[in-house]
């Protein structure tokens, strides 16, 4: 057996499979480090990209916390120009048409802040939601618009009143575009909340 063993070749196996040990465990040891590393960058890229998703979320509900006040005084404001419902009015003339122009004056200043608002918001809100919010916003402008030639204090010959009919049944399609754009916000939000958990 000590003859195999004092062979040259035996030596020359040895060393070798010695040799290649050390490579092989350098080899394991560097795939181990490119694994490690590509496992950081992977971390870093999904942080990155979880905080990219956070601050579009924190942003995205800003613009929103903006936008719905000024959409439910807009709301609230036109449905009192053409309602339908009871209107307690005073008796006194003069009451009553103060508050039919106070009417007038909040609705129009409803209309001009949503309008800015959603301006403002534009670049941060969704075509779909924009051009809801758009649209909701021109037709309660037809209702300020119409309020002083057919309202209340108004015109009263027939193709008038037929207008005024139509502002009453406006107030309705108004009330239900509000609650569409709502619905659709309130979609948009459960949407970007999952993306950003």
């Amino acid at each position: 057996m000590d003859q195999i063993t004092n062979l040259p070749w035996v030596e020359i196996l040895q060393t070798f499979g010695g040799v290649c040990g050390i490579i092989g465990a350098i080899i394991a040891g560097f795939a181990k480090y490119q694994s490690d590393k590509k496992l950081e960058q992977i971390k870093a890229d999904l942080s990155i990209r979880n905080h990219s998703y956070l601050v579009k979320f924190d942003k995205e509900i800003e613009v929103y916390s903006k936008i719905t006040p000024t959409l439910i005084e807009l709301t609230r404001t036109i449905f009192w120009l053409f309602p339908q419902a009871f209107d307690r009015l005073p008796e006194e003339d003069d009451e009553r048409m103060s508050i039919f122009q106070r009417r007038y004056n909040d609705s129009c200043t409803a209309v001009n802040n949503a309008r800015k608002v959603l301006e403002e918001c534009s670049i941060f809100i969704p075509s779909k939601i924009y051009d809801l919010a758009s649209n909701f916003i021109q037709q309660c402008k037809i209702q300020c618009d119409h309020y002083p030639h057919f309202g209340p204090t108004g015109l009263k010959d027939p193709e008038s009143s037929k207008i005024s009919l139509k502002c009453l049944e406006r107030t309705t399609e108004i009330s239900s575009k509000y609650d569409e754009l709502i619905r659709e916000i309130r979609k948009h939000i459960e949407e970007i909340t999952k993306q950003a958990n």
